[in-house]
């Protein structure tokens, strides 16, 4: 299983190395790759390598990157901050994910459902 993992994180990064490698570069692609890493990583108890993915996504050619995109970030950077225990920060975050799902893809959407289940495991 430890090996399996190890191709997985692996894979992540090559993933995320060819995306930025690009030419024209695709910020959805690159941040798609940099949420399927910090995920990976979360799933590995590495938050903070985690985190600064999911930071990364928000931070660079944010302008560039689907609206949905930084939900999915944003959400995940909440799940980070509250396994951290900081309950206010994951808050605000979980709650920012709601509203960028609901201006993008409307809170029917199965992202939206996701985002309202981060900000309630966060009040829970």
């Amino acid at each position: 299983e430890q090996g399996d993992a190890d191709a997985a994180g692996e894979l992540h990064t090559r993933r995320l190395a060819l995306a930025e490698a690009a030419r024209p570069l695709d910020p959805a692609e690159v941040a798609d790759a940099r949420i399927r890493l910090g995920r990976h990583l979360m799933d590995r108890s590495q938050t903070e390598a985690a985190e600064a993915q999911f930071t990364r996504v928000l931070t660079d050619a944010a302008d560039r990157t689907p609206a949905a995109v930084r939900a999915e970030a944003t959400r995940a950077l909440a799940d980070v901050l509250r396994v951290r225990g900081d309950a206010a920060a994951s808050e605000r975050r979980a709650r920012e994910a709601v509203a960028l799902v609901d201006a993008s893809l409307g809170a029917d959407s199965v992202a939206g459902a996701l985002a309202r289940g981060t900000l309630a495991q966060t009040l829970g």
